[in-house]
């Protein structure tokens, strides 16, 4: 029994393990042909309007803003970028942030690379579900995160944080880079079509230290996701008057 245990164990370790040489093989292969295949014949169009709504729900955008001097020096010169700032009454502040892409391929980059670079340490990360306003489901990725003590009310807290993302192509979102990265691949290899992606973010810190109405966690994560459900229509083209969703995967 114990030998049939053994070589048991061993075939389902095999298997797993030509499984994985399997698909990295295939994905070799998908890269290499887009690699040598001709350039696609129409120019590569956008998923999204590089214009964010003056109000969502009971928050109102500030002025729009383009990049940082740090982000000019650092992002090739034919990415555009939209930020805005979007507050209400309660005091409830987050930030929505657009980067499209240009011709150069380290326009778009993932998250995990920026926050630490901003003095943010990443706790978790899942994909978690927001259903829009229209009845569409759309696929985030959500960063929990946090950064040293600060100074609030006269003592240092620990400031927490969530950082959600996705990236959003001509007919697609996905909130995995190596999703977006094959879809990519894949469509230039066999649909001779090249995305324009574009890396779409909302950030807003938690603040359940606040001595005006304050805000946990859970409350944070809820004022995020609706304002996403709500927001999204107005800037992803797949989600403008179009019946059909956008591909996610």
């Amino acid at each position: 029994m114990k030998n049939t245990t053994v070589r048991e164990s061993g075939t389902v370790a095999a298997v797993a393990g030509w499984k994985w040489i399997a698909a990295a093989v295939f994905f070799g292969a998908v890269l290499l042909l887009c690699r040598f295949s001709p350039n696609p014949n129409a120019a590569p169009e956008a998923g999204v309007k590089m214009a964010l709504p003056d109000r969502v729900g009971d928050m109102t955008g500030g002025e729009s803003q383009g990049m940082t001097e740090v982000e000019k020096r650092v992002l090739p010169e034919d990415t555009e970028m939209v930020r805005r700032l979007y507050g209400n009454a309660q005091g409830d502040v987050l930030a929505l942030t657009i980067v499209l892409a240009g011709g150069a391929k380290n326009s778009i980059h993932r998250a995990e690379a920026c926050l630490p670079a901003q003095g943010w340490s990443i706790d978790n990360e899942e994909v978690i579900p927001v259903t829009l306003a229209n009845g569409h489901q759309l696929k985030v990725m959500k960063v929990s995160i946090h950064r040293g003590s600060e100074p609030a009310y006269g003592k240092p807290v620990t400031r927490r944080a969530y950082y959600l993302y996705w990236f959003v192509g001509k007919d697609s979102s996905t909130p995995s880079h190596w999703t977006r990265v094959f879809l990519g691949s894949w469509d230039r290899v066999w649909h001779n079509r090249n995305h324009r992606w574009a890396y779409v973010s909302v950030f807003m810190p938690v603040m359940d230290d606040r001595l005006y109405a304050p805000r946990d966690e859970k409350q944070t994560l809820a004022i995020m996701r609706d304002f996403i459900a709500k927001s999204a229509p107005a800037y992803m083209y797949s989600e403008l008057g179009d019946d059909a969703p956008a591909r996610q995967d």
